[in-house]
């Protein structure tokens, strides 16, 4: 008897397992900076909307893109993006206010950053980590803060901040859909 019909005599029918690949692009809502009082550095606060209509998915990746003005400065900007911890509101956020840290509750870790050069029309940041967390695991989606470089979360000087087109920004995200673990398999 041949082996493969064993298996499947032992396991029932097997069928092949089809994830189908799908994408979208989410604008960035929810846009507010808050300002260091002191030095007037601003810190980027945003959100976009991740709900996706299937059910278990993985994430392929998800990018944000951010248009780039004109900028006064020809010097290299880093940028980096945080997941933000805390809950937020647009019109409501301040420097200390609803915070437990002033400038914002924050992930330390940096998941997406990019360098803007002279000239440079668009920067696009690679946010897959945090965004998987939210798709495949249910994190909380509470959106994002854009820092400068080093990573301590410094905050953007006022021309620069401007540059950024956030408010026309916008998370491309693609995925596929698996199909659902048959009963009696872990976590069920």
């Amino acid at each position: 008897m041949n082996r493969n019909l064993l298996v499947i005599a032992a396991f029932g029918t097997l069928l092949p397992a089809v994830a189908s690949a799908a994408s979208f692009t989410s604008p960035v809502r929810d846009v507010a900076s808050i300002s260091e009082p002191e030095s007037g550095a601003t810190r980027l606060l945003f959100t976009a909307d991740l709900a996706v209509p299937e059910e278990h998915v993985a994430l392929r990746r998800a990018l944000l893109r951010v248009p780039v003005g004109s900028r006064e400065s020809t010097e290299r900007l880093v940028l980096r993006v945080h997941p933000v911890t805390t809950a937020w509101s647009r019109g409501a956020v301040e420097w200390s206010s609803g915070w437990t840290r002033a400038g914002g509750d924050f992930e330390d870790l940096v998941y997406g950053w990019a360098e803007v050069s002279a000239g440079q029309s668009e920067v696009v940041f690679d946010v897959s980590i945090p965004v998987k967390e939210i798709l495949e695991y249910g994190a909380a989606n509470r959106g994002f803060l854009v820092t400068v470089e080093p990573a301590a979360g410094l905050g953007l000087r006022a021309a620069d901040s401007e540059a950024l087109r956030l408010s026309n920004a916008s998370l491309d995200v693609s995925y596929r859909q698996i199909p659902r673990p048959p009963r009696g398999h872990r976590g069920e």
